[in-house]
């Protein structure tokens, strides 16, 4: 089983097959223990994420399409969504944009890194009360929006 997903996954690059082995191994091993949200669309894994001890508890939730297609372009909406209806409304997520050097793009897959603890901030972003806008609010200031 483990030669077929190296197979069909394939190795990333500067890895050898041992360790793309031993990374698949700490997967399986743990797949019990990870809470799995599936529907006709879109199947998301939760795991502990693993940070720096000194940051609060994290989860990582790994998003992709049932389809193994891209999420559409309006992703951000779409996780959103998502983590809202699996955390909750009141948990900070974030989608990582990484240094090169750190970038994993194997698959159509989403990862966002939530805070455990409900009304805690990141250090960083929009302190001000929520703003949304619909298309026609956005036209009159001059912008362009979509709805949702």
């Amino acid at each position: 089983m483990i030669d077929e997903q190296i197979d069909r996954v394939g190795l990333l690059e500067g890895m050898t097959r041992e360790e793309a082995e031993a990374q698949i191994r700490a997967v399986l091993e743990d797949e019990d223990k990870q809470p799995i949200f599936m529907n006709d669309i879109y199947t998301v894994t939760i795991r502990d994420a693993k940070v720096d001890p000194s940051l609060p508890p994290m989860m990582h939730l790994s998003v992709k399409r049932t389809d193994r297609n891209p999420i559409d372009i309006n992703h951000w909406r779409i996780l959103q969504e998502i983590k809202n209806m699996i955390v909750g409304e009141q948990h900070e997520a974030v989608e990582l944009y990484p240094c090169d050097s750190r970038v994993i793009d194997t698959a159509n897959q989403y990862h966002l890194w939530v805070y455990a603890q409900e009304n805690r901030p990141f250090p960083f972003g929009f302190f001000a009360p929520k703003t949304v806008t619909d298309s026609k609010s956005a036209e009159r200031c001059g912008a362009k929006q979509r709805d949702s």
